[in-house]
């Protein structure tokens, strides 16, 4: 399966981490989900490491919440906002689990990356 690139001994925040189908494979989706789970999960293992090992990730593209957004240390739904012109556009609301201080700190580290 390695030869596939399916990697087997998945551990840590990439092993518990979790989105929905989200955009385009979707038709609730509001925002896609892979890619930008994809990109939280590197940006976070490169800032914080090991720390983030006991962290969940969850991102749902919807309030369905397929991926459970709600139950995860940090997680986020797909939602639209409008720019400063009034167009619409993607936007994640993000939910934070309290009093987990290395949660906080990487939730803080998702807020900037969004």
């Amino acid at each position: 399966m390695t030869e596939l690139g399916f990697a087997l001994e998945t551990r840590g925040l990439r092993g518990r981490s979790v989105a929905c189908s989200g955009q385009p494979y979707c038709r609730f989706a509001q925002a896609p989900t892979k890619p930008m789970l994809h990109m939280i999960v590197e940006r976070l293992e490169q800032r914080f490491g090991h720390r983030a090992d006991g962290i969940t990730l969850s991102i749902d593209g919807c309030p369905h919440a397929c991926a459970f957004h709600s139950t995860a240390d940090i997680g986020l739904q797909g939602t639209h906002t409008r720019d400063e012109f009034g167009a619409r556009i993607e936007a994640y609301d993000i939910y934070i689990r309290k009093g987990i201080d290395d949660v906080k700190a990487a939730a803080a580290g998702v807020a900037g990356i969004l």
